[in-house]
């Protein structure tokens, strides 16, 4: 069974999984602006620009939804707390 998703307003944003999946480089290429993100987390931009997102949440022991939140502009978990 293929999942097709398709791109609407409400849903601008790829599914998290699709997110992962993309590697440290893919994801800076998309937004240079999440170097600053990645750096603070400790996710190697430069020699570990290889491993997928995924990849590098666990490997700096981080959860994938807070890696997510910091790098992708607009995206907010549904975890995530509400700020005032």
């Amino acid at each position: 069974m293929t999942t097709v998703y398709q791109k609407s307003a409400a849903s601008a944003i790829a599914p998290d999984d699709a997110l992962l999946a993309l590697t440290v480089n893919q994801a800076l290429a998309q937004w240079p602006e999440a170097v600053r993100a990645l750096n603070a987390f400790g996710v190697d931009t430069c020699c570990g620009g290889s491993a997928s997102l995924a990849e590098a949440a666990l490997e700096a022991g981080i959860p994938a939804s807070a890696l997510l939140d910091a790098i992708v502009p607009g995206r907010v978990s549904a975890n995530a707390v509400p700020q005032p």
